[in-house]
């Protein structure tokens, strides 16, 4: 804004100037129309100088009104060439077309009039201008004087010396004593801009005061620790006072530093953390990892550091700021709901006892082998096997030692099965289920005959038994993959039928359900 400054004051000198000359040259025209009456073109002169200046006059008011500064020294210097040239003209008129020593006591008035137009000058326009504006203006009129008085006025010597010392002493010695204006001037508009640098500088560490009190306010709020990484330069590092808080130390026990960092970073997350890192900036500007930090009163605690990365023009990372907050507590509570959710899978999928999948896990299982064993045509058997007089076992050593036998077999089943893919599963009760995914029928029986020898090998007594010791009866199911429809149920009921054919026909031995005979025995 212009008020209150040198523009604001320049103004109003060109405001005053202007409104001094509309009537002035008003005036003169009148006076030299009634004075000259062949002198139209003077007068048309006078006249259209009076409408530039009230011209001048509304530009003024618009360039002052919108801060224009540039229009408004635009404005000041055309006052001042309308000025200068009237003023010339007049002093030309008087010394060259009026007759005789009359015309010297008309044009007197004008020369004094002279430090007025240079005040004039100095006060409308900026220093830079003002003082060649001034001493141009001087060698104008001192041009068109100096030849008149040289050639007319050689008869009037009090007169001419009168003006030559007027002209070359007295106005040169005014606009050496004017030109100190402008060094106040200068003065004054530096002190102006110190000022204004000065308030700028307050403000903008006002500014910069309060957003530090906001973010630290924000950060407090959120509980997190704010820090930043130089990655050029000394690759300095800065971390907040919450950070600090966070992990319990001082600055001065552990200053900020890629060392401290590694000091108190868990050994086993060390390397993670700069893989993870490194894995993260190349896929974007964002990290966030979980890692463990040796706080000093309270051991290991988990916690979560997110950043922001800054690239420089190159692309390369130059910077990273972020804030670490303390998730130890969410963490464990994490790892606790894991691990129950772990153990009810456990639960609902496991036998208890032998620790073999359960039937609800079986029945799933089947399903999903099935499907595949049908959309691949792929070959696919079912054992069902089932401990011979367990009842019997039971009621004579009682339900802990049938529950051993009970392990013990699960055991020899684990031990038959060569393959990752085989599984077995108790279904219930002293009966047993094996898959065998891509497997034929004569693979099958190869598998069932390892199951009943081992069994009868590991003769676990039983005297309850025709034999002494513990046998099992196994029935067998299996789809070729030729394509046929096939179903869970029904190679379970094949299976589950041969199995009873198997015990029909004197226990111990297995039976395939496209046998026409069960297998003999083993042993």
């Amino acid at each position: 804004m212009f008020q209150g400054t040198l523009e604001n004051l320049r103004y109003r000198a060109i405001r005053a100037g202007l409104l001094f000359m509309v009537p002035s040259c008003v005036i003169a025209a009148v006076l030299i129309r009634n004075r000259r009456p062949d002198a139209q073109l003077e007068v048309a002169l006078f006249l259209l100088a009076a409408i530039i200046c009230a011209g001048l006059l509304y530009l003024a008011r618009e360039a002052y009104a919108r801060t224009d500064r540039r229009r408004m020294v635009h404005c000041g210097l055309v006052t001042v060439a309308v000025s200068v040239l009237l003023t010339a003209e007049r002093i030309f008129v008087e010394l060259y077309v009026m007759p005789g020593a009359r015309s010297a006591d008309v044009f007197l008035p004008v020369y004094a009039f002279l430090p007025l137009l240079f005040v004039f000058i100095f006060a409308t326009l900026p220093a830079s201008y003002a003082v060649r504006c001034a001493w141009l203006a001087w060698l104008l009129v001192a041009g068109v004087t100096l030849p008149a008085v040289m050639l007319r006025f050689t008869a009037h010597p009090p007169l001419s010396a009168a003006l030559l010392c007027w002209l070359f002493g007295g106005l040169p010695l005014m606009l050496r004593w004017l030109q100190l204006l402008p060094r106040f001037e200068d003065a004054l508009a530096a002190s102006q801009s110190e000022s204004q640098a000065l308030r700028k500088r307050a403000e903008l560490n006002d500014r910069l005061s309060e957003s530090e009190r906001r973010f630290n306010l924000v950060v407090e709020s959120l509980q997190v620790g704010a820090w930043d990484r130089q990655l050029d330069g000394d690759g300095r590092r800065w971390w907040s006072p919450r950070f600090y808080e966070l992990i319990g130390y001082t600055p001065e026990e552990l200053p900020a530093a890629d060392e401290s960092l590694n000091r108190i970073i868990h050994p086993e997350d060390r390397q993670r953390v700069i893989t993870e890192s490194a894995e993260q900036l190349k896929a974007g500007d964002v990290t966030d990892i979980d890692f463990r930090i040796m706080t000093r009163d309270r051991g290991y605690r988990w916690f979560n550091s997110a950043a922001k990365a800054e690239r420089g023009d190159d692309g390369r990372i130059v910077r990273l700021a972020g804030a670490i907050a303390d998730i130890h507590d969410r963490r464990v509570a994490q790892e606790e709901l894991m691990a129950a959710k772990v153990q009810l899978t456990r639960l609902a999928y496991r036998d208890s006892l032998t620790e073999l999948h359960n039937r609800r896990y079986f029945n799933e299982q089947f399903k999903i082998e099935i499907d595949r064993a049908i959309r691949y045509r792929r070959p696919l058997s079912l054992l069902v096997a089932d401990l011979d007089y367990f009842k019997a076992y039971n009621d004579r050593y009682g339900h802990a030692e049938g529950d051993q036998c009970l392990i013990s077999f699960a055991h020899r089943v684990n031990e038959c099965l060569t393959r990752s893919s085989d599984f077995v599963a108790r279904l219930g009760g002293e009966e047993f289920a094996v898959l065998l995914p891509e497997t034929e029928a004569g693979a099958a029986r190869e598998v069932a005959q390892r199951l009943v020898e081992g069994v009868a090998g590991a003769a676990m007594r039983h005297e309850g038994s025709p034999l002494g010791h513990v046998t099992v009866s196994i029935g067998i199911s299996s789809y070729a993959g030729d394509g046929e429809a096939v179903t869970p149920q029904l190679l379970f009921t094949q299976a589950d039928a041969a199995m009873y054919r198997a015990k029909q026909a004197g226990r111990n031995g297995f039976t395939h359900h496209l046998d026409a005979e069960p297998d003999q025995p083993a042993g």
